[in-house]
């Protein structure tokens, strides 16, 4: 039996990152009859990032206080059961902590994949050198869907040189978006191919056996979720909410604009059925 081994960002405290890692096992554990692993690098970076007292440059220290006051139960709770969905529903190895124990242990897969979600932002605070596979010379080396982020990044000379070593050791590649193509092609000058997000692989009826049965609320209602909140989206949010006569609820903690917003906060969830509204409409 072939054994595949992947690195990705499946232990980040966020939805996207959990369920494309979720996903991505899912799907080729249906495609071929494998031993899959997700390698289980966990970062102290990514742990920090993570942790309730960590830094916020969106936040005053008045507002980090507030949030550690009247929201570190509901937060621990949030976080516990990331920890359960990555303990019980990922094909987790032992845990790693960096890219150097990772290498001293020597692992031995017949394919490596790297993806999907942004694990080539080298921008990104929990970024590591892993996430090119630098680990291991053997094995064959695959990409699905991998990202470096939706913004340009002007990279070091340094940084051109790995990712050009590391990409050229793979035997397929696949990205995301356009933007990494570019990235690849102009580094390397090989051409990858633009793949769906793994989350758009699995089907409804997939993905709802993994739904939990509580109901956040009864009836319907406005899911609101940004990585980057602003006055504009939150005022936009309540123009709407208030056109369709529905209660917004929002399960991000750290925006001091979502904090102060009037919306339901449920902060302990897990899983969420998401419907998407384009706020620039």
């Amino acid at each position: 039996m072939k054994k595949i081994g992947t690195v990705t960002f499946h232990s980040s405290y966020n939805y996207g990152s959990s369920l494309q890692a979720y996903a991505l096992q899912e799907v080729v554990k249906k495609i071929c009859n494998c031993k899959y692993e997700i390698i289980n690098l966990r970062p102290n970076k990514q742990k920090y990032m993570y942790s309730i007292n960590r830094e916020n440059r969106f936040l005053s220290k008045v507002v980090r206080k507030f949030i550690i006051k009247n929201y570190k139960e509901k937060y621990l709770a949030k976080n516990k059961k990331f920890e359960d969905f990555i303990n019980n529903k990922l094909n987790i190895t032992k845990e790693y902590n960096s890219l150097e124990e990772i290498k001293n242990d020597n692992l031995d897969y017949d394919y490596y994949i790297s993806g999907s979600d942004q694990l080539w932002n080298t921008r990104a605070y929990d970024f590591d050198w892993a996430y090119f596979l630098s680990f291991t010379a053997k094995g064959q080396k695959i990409s699905y869907a991998a990202s470096f982020g939706p913004k340009a990044i002007e990279f070091t000379e340094e940084e051109k040189e790995k990712i050009k070593k590391y990409i050229s050791q793979y035997k397929a590649l696949s990205v995301r978006e356009e933007g990494s193509y570019q990235n690849i092609y102009e580094l390397t000058g090989k051409k990858a191919q633009i793949n769906m997000d793994p989350t758009i692989l699995l089907d409804k009826q997939e993905w709802e056996s993994i739904l939990l049965k509580e109901k956040v609320q009864n009836g319907e209602y406005i899911l609101y979720y940004s990585l980057g909140p602003s006055k504009e989206d939150i005022k936009l949010v309540k123009k709407i909410a208030k056109k369709l006569k529905l209660p917004v609820i929002t399960t991000l903690y750290g925006g001091r604009y979502e904090l102060f917003s009037g919306f339901k906060q449920v902060y302990e969830v897990r899983t969420n059925r998401v419907f998407k509204f384009n706020l620039s409409c």
